[in-house]
C-alpha cells in the first residue's frame, strides 16, 4: 500500500464509512510503525513481525501444532533435532521452500542487499555507500557483542582510508535498526552517563542472516545462541539490557517484565563442560544477583540442563525458546 499516493485518506474514509477492520502491511522503508501511527492518528495498533520464532518454526514444520503439556522422550528428541535445523538456517520462511543450501544463502544475502538499497540508501539518500557497506559487514561480524563506533571509525578512516564522519556512522546504525536488520541493547545502569560511555551490544534480526553474511559465523557459536535468546526476549516484549558487575564482569541479559514486575538475569554460553567457562559464567551471574537483588538466575546452553547451588538454573536453548522454564 505504501506505493499508493494518499493511501492514508482512502483508509481513513474506509474506516469512517464502513464497519470493517483494515490490516496494513508494508516494508519498513515507507511504512514504519511511527508513520502508521501518525497517519492513523491513534486509530491503529502496530504489531512487530519478526522471522519465525522457534515455536512458529515447529508449527510450520508440523512437528507440533501445539506443544504438549508433558514432553515425552520422543518429543524431546524431535525438539532437539528441529532446534539444530532452526539454529542452522534461522527463521526467514522463504528459505524453507528450497532444499539447496546455496539458494538459501543467496536469498538471505539478497535480503541484506535490498535493505541497504531500499530501506537505507534510497530512503535516507545516503551517498557514502562504501562506508555504509563496510559498517554493516562489521556489524554482522560483531553479532551479540559490544560495538564501538569510535573504534570502527578509526579503522575505517585511518586503516582502510575510507572517509566518513562518526556522526554519519551513528546515523547509519540508526537506519539499520529502523529497517529491522539489527537491534541494540544498552548497559543497565542508574546513570545516563554510564550508559553513554559504554557501547551498545548488537543483535541481528536472524541467525541465518548472520551465517550468510558474516566472515566466520561459527567461530563462536555462543554468540549465535545469545542472538536467539535476545530475539526470544524481544518477542515477549520484555525490557532487555546487559549488566556490568561492580568488578566489571558482564552479564548478558538483565530482563525486566514490566507487566508482571519480574526481573531475571540470563547468561548464554554454548557449553558449561569446561571448568573455566563454568566459573566465568556463574560468578558474574551470582554477583549481579546480589547487587540487583534478583534471585531468578539462568544460564542458557546448547543442550545442558541442571540446577546449581545458589539457585542458578541451567537450561538448553530449545527449552528456553518454548518458554518451558
Amino acid at each position: 500500500i505504501q506505493n499508493v499516493d494518499n493511501w492514508e485518506r482512502f483508509v481513513r474514509r474506509l474506516l469512517d464509512t464502513t464497519n470493517v477492520q483494515v490490516i496494513l502491511t508494508g516494508s519498513s522503508s515507507k511504512l514504519l510503525t511511527s508513520e502508521i501511527a501518525t497517519a492513523m492518528r491513534g486509530r491503529s495498533v502496530s504489531k512487530e513481525l519478526l522471522p519465525f520464532s522457534f515455536s512458529e518454526f515447529l508449527r510450520y514444520k508440523k512437528v507440533f501444532e501445539r506443544l504438549p503439556e508433558h514432553l515425552s522422550d520422543d518429543s524431546i528428541a524431535y525438539l532437539r533435532h528441529e532446534m539444530e535445523n532452526y539454529f542452522m538456517l534461522g527463521g526467514f520462511p522463504e528459505i524453507y521452500l528450497y532444499e539447496d543450501m546455496a539458494t538459501r544463502v543467496e536469498i538471505l544475502q539478497e535480503y541484506s542487499n535490498m535493505v541497504i538499497l531500499k530501506d537505507v540508501v534510497e530512503r535516507h539518500k545516503v551517498t557514502n555507500t562504501t562506508a555504509l557497506r563496510y559498517l554493516l559487514a562489521a556489524l554482522y561480524n560483531a553479532d551479540s557483542q559490544k560495538f564501538s563506533v569510535t573504534k570502527f571509525w578509526k579503522v575505517l578512516n585511518k586503516g582502510m582510508q575510507v572517509p566518513c564522519s562518526k556522526n554519519d556512522l551513528f546515523a547509519f546504525i540508526d537506519y539499520f535498526e529502523e529497517a529491522y536488520i539489527l537491534f541494540r541493547t544498552e548497559l543497565h545502569a542508574p546513570s545516563e552517563k554510564a550508559k553513554m560511555v559504554n557501547p551498545d551490544k548488537v543483535y541481528m534480526i536472524d541467525v541465518g542472516l548472520v551465517k550468510a553474511m558474516a566472515e566466520d559465523p561459527m567461530a563462536n557459536r555462543g554468540w549465535l545462541l545469545e542472538n536467539l535468546v535476545y530475539l526470544h526476549l524481544r518477542r515477549r516484549k520484555l525490557e532487555v539490557a546487559y549488566y556490568n558487575t561492580a568488578d566489571n564482569k558482564e552479564v548478558d541479559f538483565y530482563v525486566y517484565d514490566k507487566l508482571n514486575r519480574r526481573k531475571i538475569l540470563v547468561q548464554v554460553t554454548w557449553s558449561m563442560n569446561d571448568p573455566q567457562t563454568s566459573k566465568r559464567e556463574i560468578a558474574p551471574l551470582l554477583q549481579a544477583g546480589l547487587e540487583l537483588e534478583i534471585d531468578k538466575l539462568y544460564i542458557v546452553t546448547w543442550n545442558e540442563e541442571k540446577m546449581l547451588d545458589g539457585g542458578v538454573n541451567i537450561l538448553p536453548i530449545w527449552k528456553f525458546l518454548i518458554d518451558a522454564w
